[in-house]
């Protein structure tokens, strides 16, 4: 009757358009394990608090720092707000002042905007697995669990904090990969339109981005502190977000501890 029943309501939200593999996950029977217990409550509020967070804050900058590019981009404004900040990238003791084609500086704000994006979608996309990663190494057994203070669980989170902040720094916001990886693109379009090269490089570069043979820039954390780069507008939009979503990690932790130190005592909940 059930198999019947549930071929029944396929062809019915199929004829009306709704997704047949969304509905059966919807009815599907949770599979042997997967009941709710107090490590699965912890880690799903754990994981949605600090999702809802991330969010939160990247949204927030973001829409800022779009807001700015968007008012940057028309006629004489898109030539003085853009062109310092490319000549940072790409400027060498030989070359301190780069001449930067127009048609290249119009690319940025769709390279900055792409970046702000991935970012975004990157960060918040890796923070399950990093909070389930985390919490198989460092969250307590069962029977220490019973056991946990108010005070065992703040250590706890000042520590996944840290460790969050280092991976998100490091890998998702790490200003040095960003302005490397622009400069590039700045080079590979510069190759486009550069007159001294030839016909077939140019035509390498749009078809497949060669960038064999450029003296490609690179950028350290060390131009982060006294560089030419140090006060380029990416650099300051990420360190102003990272700040904050220290800030706003540790302002916010007060909540999910005392939400962790409920599910804890939550009788109807098994560990």
């Amino acid at each position: 009757m059930y198999f019947i029943a549930t071929i029944f309501f396929m062809y019915i939200m199929t004829v009306i358009g709704y997704p047949a593999s969304r509905f059966l996950i919807e009815i599907e029977e949770p599979p042997i394990g997967a009941l709710l217990t107090k490590d699965v409550m912890i880690k799903d509020d754990i994981q949605t608090h600090y999702e809802n967070l991330l969010d939160e804050v990247i949204s927030t900058h973001n829409e800022d720092f779009l807001l700015k590019m968007t008012y940057s981009m028309t006629g004489e404004k898109m030539e003085s707000f853009y062109r310092p900040q490319a000549n940072m990238l790409l400027k060498t003791k030989g070359n301190p002042q780069p001449e930067i084609h127009s048609k290249c500086l119009y690319r940025m704000p769709h390279w900055v905007g792409k970046y702000l994006h991935d970012t975004h979608s990157m960060t918040y996309n890796n923070v399950a697995p990093m909070v389930q990663n985390y919490m198989e190494d460092h969250w307590p057994s069962t029977r220490h669990q019973q056991e946990m203070t108010l005070s065992d669980i703040k250590t706890f989170l000042i520590q996944l904090n840290q460790h969050l902040e280092s991976r998100i720094e490091q890998s998702m916001m790490d200003p040095t990969a960003l302005l490397t990886d622009l400069s590039l693109k700045l080079q590979l379009c510069q190759q486009q339109y550069d007159t001294k090269s030839s016909f077939l490089s140019r035509v390498l570069v749009q078809i497949v981005g060669d960038s064999h043979g450029m003296n490609t820039r690179t950028f350290s954390s060390d131009d982060l502190v006294d560089g030419d780069v140090k006060d380029h507008f990416l650099v300051n939009y990420l360190m102003a977000m990272r700040v904050d979503l220290a800030t706003q990690m540790d302002n916010r932790m007060m909540d999910l501890e005392q939400l962790i130190h409920d599910d804890l005592e939550d009788d109807f909940v098994e560990y």
